[in-house]
Order: structure tokens, then sequence, then C-alpha cells
């Protein structure tokens, strides 16, 4: 009791010390930059910032201590910060679920409430190869079983002595984070194949007796929703599979294997073709063989879209902002102090945070005479760019 009772207070301070920070310099600014909608610097100790995740109304720093600093994606104010697991250990994306938060580490599934307060811990008893999909029928991950070969397995939180409801054997390592959409799961596995079962481990697709078959691994995550299960394999094409009876609604083939996961939007779905740039294709209606609306070079990872620009990761951690439209650049951040970026599919926000632990939330300036906190440039440079 005492010792979570300390717990709570230490974490109490760091929340304090993380919300106290500098007034920023607010100037007026013009079209072709960057502001910011707010700034924290959290007290990361010895540490620094390893990835950055959007999940709803939240975001989630992890540390390379394995820190969690859970923070309110509006404001930054930091709401909980938890050890997630030991140093040198490993601490997977977050999923949220019915008012918990879940971080998978090597061999456990650990829930916590929004206040950060661990409510159970379900130790596997095999290692924990992907990130985790969950419903109310169970959290689903693939593992590596002792049993021998690599698994989907299904777990139930609320038998934490004997956990698995189910598994099922595939023919390859799942590193690829399973999807739910409408009561099926659908996952790859590093042998190209993609799966697609119910709750109790029926098969979805009939006609393809519950798989679809790449032509090469599939380590990017997988993606469903109503327009289609998206997966991108290393045989070069990225599929968009009807979630009824698993056949190709399209591909586009990129000539060159991919191996990321792709970033679904309303309307596009970008992914990185290695050494080559992100690409962007239409959802919607299109051919069979789609191709990319363009493909920006020297860029590696989405980060978000608003209604007229795609932003994307480009060389030395510059954000490149790119005509939605056409791909064509509109202009680069100078910053090169940014080391850690989200994902953020759902807004035009870009979330991203310096080593020393200076998290950004950013958006683009689209007329003259907005006034706010410039980040378009590191802080020592920021004269040059007023």
């Amino acid at each position: 009791m005492r010792k979570t009772l300390l717990t709570l207070l230490v974490s109490a301070a760091l929340v304090a010390g993380c919300q106290s920070n500098k007034e920023p310099a607010i100037t007026e600014l013009s079209p072709n930059n960057l502001r910011a909608v707010w700034t924290r610097t959290l007290d990361l100790k010895d540490a620094a910032p390893r990835e950055i995740y959007a999940r709803d109304n939240m975001l989630f720093v992890y540390t390379t201590q394995n820190m969690v600093y859970q923070m309110d994606r509006k404001s930054g104010d930091v709401g909980f910060i938890i050890r997630a697991a030991s140093p040198g250990a490993q601490a997977k994306p977050p999923v949220l679920h019915e008012g918990s938060v879940i971080i998978p580490t090597d061999q456990t599934l650990d829930y916590y409430n929004t206040k950060g307060y661990r409510t159970a811990s379900i130790k596997l008893k095999d290692p924990i190869r992907s990130g985790i999909a969950t419903d109310k029928y169970g959290t689903y991950v693939g593992i590596d079983s002792g049993s021998g070969g690599a698994r989907i397995a299904s777990i139930d939180a609320s038998s934490p002595n004997s956990p698995y409801r189910w598994q099922f054997l595939t023919k390859g390592v799942v590193v690829s984070t399973p999807a739910i959409y409408e009561g099926v799961l659908f996952s790859a596995s590093d042998d190209g194949n993609v799966y697609a079962v119910d709750s109790d481990r029926n098969e979805a697709w009939t006609a393809l007796k519950g798989v679809f078959k790449t032509d090469g691994p599939v380590h990017g995550d997988v993606t469903a929703e109503k327009s289609g299960v998206y997966v991108a394999s290393a045989d070069s094409k990225l599929y968009c599979l009807n979630p009824r009876d698993g056949k190709i609604l399209w591909q586009y083939y990129s000539g060159f294997p991919l191996f990321d996961s792709p970033a679904v939007t309303a309307t596009t779905v970008y992914i990185n073709v290695r050494d080559h740039g992100v690409a962007a294709i239409d959802k919607g209606n299109g051919e069979y063989e789609r191709h990319a609306r363009w493909v920006v070079p020297d860029t590696t990872r989405f980060l978000a879209e608003d209604d007229q620009y795609a932003f994307l990761l480009g060389k030395n951690n510059a954000i490149v902002a790119v005509d939605k439209k056409t791909g064509e650049v509109k202009f680069t951040s100078k910053r090169t102090d940014l080391v850690v970026f989200a994902v953020n599919t759902t807004d035009g926000v870009i979330y991203a945070a310096t080593a020393k632990g200076k998290v950004i939330a950013a958006v683009a300036v689209k007329r003259h005479g907005e006034v706010g906190e410039l980040v378009w440039a590191e802080p020592a440079d920021m004269a040059a760019y007023n």
C-alpha cells in the first residue's frame, strides 16, 4: 500500500512538473508556416521519446525507458504517467477499449483506467509478437507458441488464470497488428497469408477457406473498415479486399516491396514505398489496377492531412506539406530537432517531440494575420522566419 501511494505521489509531482512551461513566443504568422496548437515539455529524466501514438482524444508518448505519458490531444495536458515495462523490455502500441487503456508488453496485456491505475494484468505463457485488436469478445494478438509455430490467439481478460479462448496456427510469424470490423478479425503473417475469422474462430471468407494469399511477407498493420481491408505486402502490392468475402476490390502495384503500414484516411490510402517516397492512392471509385495519385520522393511516412495539405515526414525529420490533390510540395519545415512523430489519420494536427521531451501539436498557417507560436524552425532560428 505504501509503495502504491508513493508511486501515485511521484506521478502527481511529475505531472505538475510537465505542466510548467515557459511562455511561448507569440507572433503574427504568414502562410506556409506551422503554428503550435500547444506545446508541453515533459520531464523525461535520462530518457528520450521513442514513439508517439494518437488514439481518439488521447496522445501517448513512449520513452526509451518505457515510461508512458498520456496527454490530452486538444490541450496537451498530462493525464497520467506510468511505467509500462521495465527498461530493455518492449511496450507495444496502446489500444483503447471500454474505458480502459490496454498496453501489451513482451508477455503481458496490462489494463489501465483513465487515471493510470492498473486494473488487470494478463500474463501469457507465450511471447507477444504483434500489436493487439480488441472487441467485446476478446483481445486478439500474434504470439510465438511454446507448443510450436506462430499463432493468432484470442484472450479473455476475465479469465487471467486460463486466458486463451482459442488459438489458430499460422504458417508465418505474426508481427502485423490485426484489425476488427463488424465482428470479423482480419490478421496477416509473414508467409503472406491474410486470415478472416469471427469471434468464435469460424472462417469468414468461406470461398477462400478463410485465407487470402499474397505472394510476399506482410509486416505492416492491417486496417479494416467499410471501404475495405487494407494490406500491404512485400510482393509489392497494396490490396483493398472486400471485408465480406476476401475478394480483391482493387490493388496498387508499387513495383517495390511494401513493408510499412498503410495510413487510411477518409479519402486516401498513403503507403511508404521505401527509397522512393510516400504514395497517395484514392480510396473511392476507380480502376481495379489503381495508380498512385502522386508519389513524393524523399519522404518516408504519412503524418496528417487537412482539407488542403498532406503532411509527410521528409529528410532530416523535416515536415513536408504537399498539395493533397497534386502532391506538389508547398513548404518544408526548417527545424531538425524533432525526433518522433505520430500518425494522425483523423485531422490536420501534427504531433511531434524533440529528444529533450518537448511535445508539439502543430497545424498549418492558412492565411495572413494568424497569431500563434511558430514551430517552423528551431528556437535559435526563429527570428529568421518571423
